[in-house]
């Protein structure tokens, strides 16, 4: 409960709160709708089968020390992605 008044206010209560926040809230709100933006923006773009390709994922799982070194190393030299170049 917040003041006395039951969860699950309505709009009317949500607007009432920006209102009584003033003008500090257009700038915070339009913040926050940016930094949204960007977040879904970046989730898109970076999808993890896009930075690390599948097989490069089966190799360096299967790493274990320097013995799978060059196989890995080999397989990132042979792929493309973001994850491989830095690899390499």
């Amino acid at each position: 409960m917040l003041c006395g008044k039951k969860k699950g206010g309505t709009m009317q209560e949500s607007l009432e709160i920006l209102r009584q926040g003033g003008w500090p809230m257009i700038p915070l709100g339009l913040c926050s709708i940016v930094a949204a933006t960007i977040i879904l923006e970046r989730a898109a773009a970076l999808r993890r089968r896009r930075v690390i390709e599948p097989r490069i994922l089966g190799v360096l799982e299967a790493y274990q020390g320097e013995a799978s070194a060059e196989a890995a190393l080999f397989a990132c030299e042979e792929s493309r992605g973001a994850f491989a170049g830095i690899v390499a």
